[in-house]
């Protein structure tokens, strides 16, 4: 048998993933992008564009980015306290999710006194850099969505000895973007605030996405845009990376 390194990378990746499964709740990464897709998800439909082998491996190595920079943030003194991967789970929202970290800048608990932050990490192609488009709208709203959670509900921290934050109230009001470039390891940071807006902003995309399930339709498609350099209309760039791009455009109607 011939010996294949990429192979051997690629069955190594495909026995690390795991599938999301079904689970009747909507997530904070489908609920910032195309609510379609959402729809698609909770729903358990049959992809039709699956990831090839080069997409699984830059996923994974995102996961891998992931680990290095909770790694860094966790041993920095500057960080009073750093909880990774914090699972948030919303019943009257139907949402449920993991933040990649909550933070602590200042914690002076006897006066009361408490400073939190989210923190998101996107590891991106270091040419998205030069859109100056960062950070993207949808993933404000996913950190956003994130800070609302924690607010109202808290989380919890999973580990060998599982830790309950409470619900984080005004001591949560921002979140921190951080963009990786899997490239050349160029780095960029956004401080996104928390604001009655962006709470409507996602009761109003949970209360759509109920109308959907409860009526089995489904919501419109992403809107075409115009190219930049042609000036011809084409597909919304999140449809390129959407698994069911084909059944969305070919099968379902608008």
């Amino acid at each position: 048998m011939a010996f294949s390194v990429e192979e051997i990378i690629d069955r190594h990746v495909e026995r690390l993933h795991e599938d999301r499964e079904p689970d009747g709740y909507w997530h904070p990464s489908s609920l910032s992008n195309c609510l379609r897709q959402a729809v698609y998800e909770l729903r358990g439909t049959e992809i039709t564009n699956p990831r090839d082998a080069r997409s699984r491996r830059i996923l994974r190595v995102g996961h891998m980015f992931h680990q290095f920079v909770q790694d860094a943030i966790a041993s920095d003194p500057a960080v009073v306290e750093f909880y990774p991967e914090i699972k948030l789970h919303s019943e009257r929202l139907r949402v449920i999710g993991s933040s990649d970290g909550l933070q602590s800048l200042a914690r002076i608990v006897e006066d009361g006194y408490e400073v939190w932050e989210v923190v998101e990490f996107k590891t991106i192609n270091s040419l998205s850099f030069r859109y100056k488009d960062l950070p993207k709208p949808a993933h404000k709203i996913q950190a956003a969505t994130y800070m609302k959670l924690l607010r109202e509900d808290g989380g919890t921290v999973l580990g060998e000895s599982p830790k309950v934050i409470p619900p984080l109230g005004d001591k949560l009001t921002r979140a921190r973007l951080v963009y990786l470039s899997k490239d050349d390891l160029k780095l960029e940071e956004h401080v996104v605030l928390w604001t009655p807006a962006k709470d409507e902003e996602i009761l109003s995309r949970i209360a759509v996405l109920e109308e959907h399930r409860v009526a089995g339709t489904l919501p419109r498609r992403l809107p075409m845009v115009s190219d930049k350099k042609t000036g011809q209309e084409k597909r919304d760039y999140l449809c390129g990376y959407c698994q069911y791009e084909d059944r969305c455009w070919k099968g379902d109607p608008d």
